[in-house]
């Protein structure tokens, strides 16, 4: 979903160049420049104007790449982020998740524990306090335990349709399958 990060001459920091903030087919919203264009913002830097995403498109961005909760970095730096924005924003960032449908409960976890460190508040969404407490349960496991997991996660990826997420999250458990044919 994205080109490998690039580095600017100085050593700053990586720079994500993206073509969609998910991989095709793991979310219902779209995640593409076309979808994204109201929430991309002109910076104007040392090689000139570039566009990158406004506080909006960066909250999804670090939301998406937090499903599962395996990278709490993205989580930390998802809560200072909205603790720093308006209402307006978190409240445009709510509806974004709010429409997810392929995997709702594990965005909006996200989501949500971010906005108890931020200590703001995130409408609550069914399964996704289950899915916290499982995600807590889930790190004291053995790692033998713990990386086979995905059966669990697979249910809370979509609760009303586990087969739906089946397809992404272990594709090996429906070899030889019509994933097309998937509802």
């Amino acid at each position: 979903h994205h080109a490998v990060p690039l580095y600017s001459p100085k050593g700053d920091f990586p720079v994500e160049i993206h073509h969609e903030l998910a991989l095709p087919g793991t979310l219902s919203i779209d995640t593409g420049w076309n979808a994204l264009a109201e929430h991309l913002v002109t910076v104007d830097g040392e090689a000139g104007p570039v566009l990158q995403l406004d506080r909006v498109g960066t909250a999804l961005h670090l939301a998406i790449h937090s499903i599962g909760l395996g990278r709490l970095r993205d989580i930390a730096l998802l809560a200072f982020l909205l603790r720093a924005m308006t209402a307006g924003e978190r409240s445009a960032f709510t509806a974004i998740i709010g429409a997810e449908r392929c995997d709702p409960v594990r965005l909006a976890a996200s989501a949500a524990l971010a906005a108890q460190l931020a200590g703001v508040a995130f409408p609550e969404r069914a399964g996704v306090a289950s899915y916290l407490r499982w995600a807590l349960r889930r790190e004291d496991l053995p790692g033998c335990l713990r990386r086979r997991s995905d059966a669990a996660e697979i249910c809370f990826a979509r609760p009303d349709a586990p087969w739906v997420a089946m397809h992404r999250l272990a594709p090996w458990w429906i070899c030889g399958a019509n994933i097309a044919r998937l509802p």
